[in-house]
C-alpha cells in the first residue's frame, strides 16, 4: 500500500539492533514510552532502516 497509515514523533528515541529477538530485528524505544520492535528481510536492510530512522530522531531532537 502507498498511502501511509500513521505517524511517530522521535523525539529522544533510541534505535538499537535485537538479535537476540529476531534475525534482522531492531528496536525503537523511549524512557517512559512503549518500544517498537521492527525486523527486516535482511542485515543490509535493516542497517538501511536504521540509519534512515537514526538520522530522522536527529533531525527532531535538534
Amino acid at each position: 500500500d502507498s498511502q501511509p497509515v500513521g505517524a511517530m514523533m522521535l523525539l529522544k528515541y533510541e534505535v538499537e539492533p535485537t538479535p537476540d529477538v529476531k534475525p534482522h530485528s531492531f528496536v525503537i524505544r523511549k524512557q517512559g514510552a512503549p518500544s517498537h520492535y521492527l525486523a527486516a528481510d535482511n542485515d543490509e536492510s535493516m542497517q538501511k532502516w536504521m540509519t534512515v530512522i537514526r538520522d530522522a530522531v536527529q533531525r527532531n531532537n535538534q
